[in-house]
């Protein structure tokens, strides 16, 4: 059974079977309305002799800088590129499945001004296999998960590395192939998408944990403040950290120890605890 994106949140299940066992992904109509709504806004402020931030102008430092229409897909690239910067070993197939249908549902929600085709591409990239290579360490901004997301968008422009499914030594079995996102895209005969900084921000990248009754999705270590990770488990006590103090972040792994009233993370003492006396700089 298809998960369909953009009528209603995604459970637990939809994400685990999409990220893990391959379920196909649909937008709903009403999705696209949205979508392609939003997007006519953006194309009346690229319009607009007036400066808006990050369509007609630069950004960061930038914000003042006007951007000529000829030159702003090439802003766009540059952003998305200088932004893929992960190292490490390439971060598992099902966390950057998840990472993308995380993604995808918020491109639905018809806030980002994204293009229909772009939201499509996403789609279609999770039912053809193709995934994104992205590394295990790297983070830009507050949120830690620009480097990532990145390296996703930059398989989407037809960039990059990307894993695809391929059959197996053995019958009724597959393997990843690594190669480049550009044949790969002709290969499932999908086009690259226009570039565009809502590919960027917005989610935290998912992580999924095998055992009975036990999953989670979380923000994986690309930067300082992301340990925690939400833990549903039927067998499993709450651990809950005064800290936090949304919902989903009281939660942490078996073995984390939740910091004491007032101290803040840093880079830790060397036995995985953070410092009291380190703060985030």
């Amino acid at each position: 059974m298809p998960v369909i994106i953009g009528d209603a949140p995604l459970s637990r299940h939809d994400v685990v079977q999409v990220a893990r066992f391959d379920a196909e992904v649909v937008l709903s109509p009403a999705a696209l309305e949205r979508i392609d709504a939003a997007r006519a806004v953006i194309d009346g402020l690229a319009a607009d002799v007036r400066p808006h931030y990050g369509i007609s102008t630069g950004f960061g430092a930038l914000a003042n800088t006007a951007i000529a229409p000829a030159d702003r897909t090439r802003l766009q690239q540059s952003l998305i590129r200088s932004h893929a910067a992960s190292s490490g070993e390439p971060v598992e197939r099902e966390v950057v499945r998840g990472l993308m249908l995380l993604r995808l549902q918020t491109l639905a929600t018809g806030r980002t001004g994204i293009r229909r085709a772009t939201a499509e591409l996403y789609a279609a990239m999770l039912n053809a296999g193709i995934t994104p290579v992205v590394g295990e360490y790297g983070s830009l901004g507050c949120s830690g998960d620009l480097a990532p997301l990145s390296h996703v968008a930059l398989a989407a422009m037809g960039e990059g590395s990307v894993q695809v499914d391929r059959p197996g030594a053995a019958p009724g079995t597959s393997e990843a192939v690594t190669m480049d996102a550009a044949p790969a895209l002709a290969e499932a005969g999908l086009a690259p998408a226009d570039p565009g900084a809502v590919f960027v921000p917005g989610i935290s990248t998912a992580r999924i944990v095998r055992g009975d009754n036990l999953w989670s999705i979380s923000r994986r270590t690309y930067g300082r403040g992301l340990r925690y990770t939400v833990i549903f488990d039927a067998n499993q006590d709450q651990i809950r950290d005064p800290n936090r103090i949304y919902p989903g972040q009281v939660f942490v792994l078996p073995g984390e120890t939740p910091r004491p009233q007032g101290q803040r993370e840093g880079k830790g003492d060397g036995k995985g605890q953070p410092s009291a006396a380190q703060g985030r700089g």
